[in-house]
Formats: structure tokens, sequence, C-alpha cells
């Protein structure tokens, strides 16, 4: 195995480009985060987890709260902790990109540790440079961004567990692996995917590191990861429990495996989605820059592919004659090759898990594969540090920097606020504006406008909760609600808001219109592409109870 390259020589500046294209990125990101974070807020998927922060202080002792599909505990209970503190608002909006940056920060100081600087940086420039499919998913802890963040912990903890043995005192390895456990195991029963994409592969590259490691070492880092396994495991049945105790649930989300005839359109699926979330697109149209760069972009991820697969096939390969008494075999190469193989593991049980299920749904599913497209990265990177030729690092330094470029770029042509869903912070406003006037606090809506506006409202006085069509009628909506907001309310007038942007968007749960069976609204009025519909009593008298 090649000894790491621990940085770059005279005459190979050219090594560290990434960081001057990430340094423009950055510059671009700082000039527009406030618009982007407002874009990206008005996607109810992401706005549901502040919306129901913000409201479940005043929920009643015996409502239920449904959260997503992955039961995002975590978020809830950081919401509830500081709800309190003032400007609570940004650090709940802010928060889960932080941890992001925190979980690819310690995943390059891991990598530091085993390939160098110049991979450490390669890594934490390509994750961090995040475009227009990537950036939002690392906001969205109502979707899976603080499982990104677990699987990162994980796969940066492997390496102190390879080196820490002789090397640091017994109780700080004790501490960290306590800490570990403590958070795997909330991670864990706030959603599944850090047990699929962290958990397993943490057992994985931890049985590799035990087959690796000197005999006096080995027994102590396989009982760190049965400690770890089991320790996790135990505490997300606590944290569980601790949630149902206060009527919290997952919404029934049921998966099951793809037909065969499916597998093809999903390794589509799969290929695409990973192209997507490095900014990418090789069916990119139209003769531009925008378009150019996407192209280059996809082929950038096409490199860091194969490259990753070469290095994850050859560290494979090696372990299959790997002993612990082998001549050369040191903790260092050892803890390399466990590293590797987590990231490994991560990239192909997630992939695999994508392919042979029913989850995939073209691009909009590549939230799921983002731990797989860190992996991509962090594999390809320790592949060139590894290797004295100096091609290796060319290819990953110019896939690296049209991956990073054109992420800045489509920042800079400000994709994301184009692509929101909801009504902006004008609307909005308009809409408080109507509310207060005609002295209305409830509404009802389709669930692309519903979280988002009451989020985008900045008034817990007026809020608009989602519905969905079922029959003839509306029911509430069957995800990220609290059952409180349905409960009728005598002599409460109410509204219902259609939006004309939506329905052009052809939006998963659009609504088109009141049901006929509501009768005439006593007002009818447009804000914007907003028609708001007024009725003399509570909507949810009128509501279906199941949808």
């Amino acid at each position: 195995m090649s000894t790491p390259a621990r940085g770059a020589g005279r005459g190979e500046a050219w090594r560290w480009t990434p960081l001057a294209f990430a340094a423009f990125y950055v510059v671009v990101l700082l000039s527009t985060l406030p618009s982007v974070v407002a874009a990206i807020y008005r996607n109810a998927d992401i706005a549901a987890a502040p919306e129901i922060g913000q409201l479940s202080a005043r929920a009643p002792d015996f409502a239920q709260t449904v959260l997503g599909n992955a039961p995002w505990y975590s978020a809830l209970w950081f919401e509830q902790l500081t709800g309190w503190v003032p400007g609570h608002r940004t650090l709940w909006e802010l928060a889960p990109w932080v941890l992001t940056l925190a979980g690819i920060a310690l995943v390059a100081w891991a990598a530091a540790r085993v390939a160098g600087p110049w991979a450490a940086a390669i890594i934490a420039a390509t994750c961090v440079c995040a475009g227009t499919t990537l950036l939002p998913l690392q906001f969205a802890w109502s979707i899976h961004a603080v499982a990104y963040v677990h699987i990162c912990v994980l796969g940066a903890f492997i390496v102190p567990l390879a080196l820490g043995p002789g090397r640091s005192r017994w109780w700080a390895q004790a501490a960290a692996a306590g800490l570990v456990i403590g958070v795997t195991g909330v991670g864990m029963a706030s959603d599944k995917l850090v047990i699929l994409g962290g958990l397993a592969p943490f057992v994985i590259a931890g049985l590799v590191l035990w087959r690796l490691s000197p005999a006096q070492s080995a027994l102590p880092v396989l009982a760190s990861v049965i400690s770890v396994a089991v320790g996790a495991s135990v505490v997300a049945v606590l944290a569980t429990a601790v949630a149902r105790s206060q009527d919290v649930v997952p919404a029934p989300f049921p998966i099951s495996l793809s037909a065969v005839g499916q597998v093809p359109g999903h390794v589509n699926d799969l290929v695409g989605s990973l192209g997507a979330l490095g900014n990418g697109d090789f069916g990119a149209r139209g003769v531009s820059l925008t378009g150019l760069l996407a192209v280059l972009a996809a082929g950038g991820g096409a490199i860091l592919l194969v490259a990753a697969v070469s290095c994850a096939g050859g560290v494979v390969a090696q372990l299959v004659t790997a002993g612990r008494d082998r001549p050369g075999r040191t903790a260092q190469s050892a803890a390399r090759s466990a590293f590797v193989c987590y990231w490994a593991a991560v990239a192909v049980l997630l992939a695999g898990a994508f392919v042979f299920s029913e989850l995939p749904r073209g691009l909009t599913t590549s939230r799921y594969l983002v731990p797989a497209a860190y992996a991509v990265v962090v594999i390809a990177a320790v592949w060139a540090a590894g290797s004295a030729a100096a091609w290796r690092a060319a290819v990953v330094v110019a896939a690296s920097s049209a991956i990073i470029l054109s992420a800045a770029v489509s920042l800079a042509q400000r994709h994301i606020q184009a692509t929101a869903y909801a009504p902006g912070a004008d609307t909005a406003r308009q809409l408080v504006r109507f509310a207060e006037r005609e002295h209305l606090h409830t509404g009802y809506a389709g669930y692309w406008d519903a979280s988002a506006l009451t989020w985008e409202l900045h008034d817990p006085g007026v809020t608009v909760y989602p519905v969905i069509t079922c029959g003839s009628s509306l029911c509430p909506f069957p995800y990220h609600k609290i059952s409180s907001w349905y409960l009728p309310r005598p002599l409460a007038r109410s509204f219902f808001i259609v939006d004309s942007r939506v329905l052009r968007l052809r939006a998963y749960g659009a609504l088109s219109g009141p049901p006929a069976a509501w009768g005439p609204p006593g007002q009818v009025a447009h804000l914007g592409p907003l028609t708001v519909y007024v009725y003399p009593y509570n909507l949810a008298a009128k509501l279906l109870p199941t949808a």
C-alpha cells in the first residue's frame, strides 16, 4: 500500500486549485445566503420542522404530533429546548446546515490522519460546496440532514478507534465512545437511514479493523465496535420510547422491494441522482455556461466514482490476504483501510437499498443518496493522496474543481430561489394584513403552501394547516401535523387558500379549489398567486376524519 502524500511539493501548487474555486463559492454563498435560506424554507418538507417546533409549544397535552417518514425526534427536541432563545428562528434555520459542516469537517479531519492534508482539503471543499440539489438537503433536518451528520460522525470515529490504542488515555477513549453511542442512538431513533448508512458500515469497517489490528489492540477494537453497536441500539430504543410517551410518532412508511423490471430504471435514477448531488447533468440542454458546467460536473462525478471503485476494490483485494502479522502492516495502514471500507460500505448499502426498493422517484429521491455521494468524494481523495502518480491527483483536482465551480455558478444564478414552491415574504405579508383586517386566525391549504406560509408569516396569531383531497372532500394531511390543528372551533371564521403557482407546477397535493359541499364562501380575495376563500365557520368541521 502506497504511503499517503502528505502535501504538494514545490511546483505542485495546482493540487490545491479546488480551494480557489471553493473560496469563490464561499463569497457567492455569503452574498446570497439570506435569500437562499428564505427560498429553501419555502419548501414545505423543510419548513415543516421549524413550523411544528414553533406550534408544538401551543399544542394541548392530548394532541398527537405526527412527524414525517423519518421521525426527526432529535430536531424536534432541539427546537423545544431552544424555543426560548432570542433569534431562535434563525438558529433553527441554520442549525442543520452548521451541523452538516461540522460533520464534513470531522470526516476531513479523519482523512487528514490517514491520507494527509491534501485529501482532507479535497473532501472538505467538494462536500461543503453544495449546489442546487444538495444544499437544500443539508438544511432539511425534517428530511435526512441530521442522518447525514450521524453517518459522518461514525465515519470519522473509525480512525481514532484504529489509532487510539496506546496513543490516548483510556478514559478519553471511553468518553469518546460514550459520546458516539449517545449521539448515534438518538440518530438511529430519528432516522433509519443512520442504521443502514451508518451503523452497519461502522460494524463492517470495525471488523476489518479488528482483522488488521495487531494482536494486542485487536480485542479492544472489537470490544469498542460491539459497545457502539449495542449501546447505540439501546439508546435508540429508549429515545423512541421517550418520543412515544410524548405522543410524537412517525408517519406510516412501508418500504417494499422493487419488481425486477423496475431495477434498470432505478439504476438510471441512481446515476442521475448522484450526478445531481454534484450539480452535474449529462442531459443539460442549450449552449450556456450553466449547461457546460453541469456537463463538466457530471463528468467530474463520473471520474470520482471510477476512482472510488478502483480504490475500494484495491483495499478489498488486499484484505483477502491480509493478516495481523503481515510485514509492513501498521496502525496507520489499518486505519486507512478501515476508513475506506466504511465509506465503501456506505455507498454500496445505500445504493443497493435505493436500486432494489420502491423508493426511487426520479431525482426527487436523491435525498437517500447524500452519504453515498460523500463516500465517492472521500474514497477518491484517499485514492489519489495514497499514490505517487501525479495523474491521479490531477484527475481528482479536475473533477473536484468542475463540481465546485458548477455549484458556485448555480448559486450566482439564483437557481435555488427560482425553484422555490411556496409564495415568498411579500405574499405572506399581504396575507397577514388581510387576516388581521378580517379578524381571521386559522386557514387551510395544500401541503406545499401550508407549512411554508405559516413559517413565513412570522405571526403565531395566523396559521395555515395542510389538507389533502380525499374523495370529494378534504382531509387532514397524513404527516407533518399536530392533531389539534384540525379540531373544530365554534363560532370561528376560517379561510382556505388555493395557490395558482403550485397548480402550474403540478405538485403532489396541489388543490384546485374548495369542495362544493362547503357551499359558497362569504368572501374571496386575490393576494398575488393566492386565492383566499373566507367562510363564516371553522372549516375543520367539514374535514373528513382521516386522509
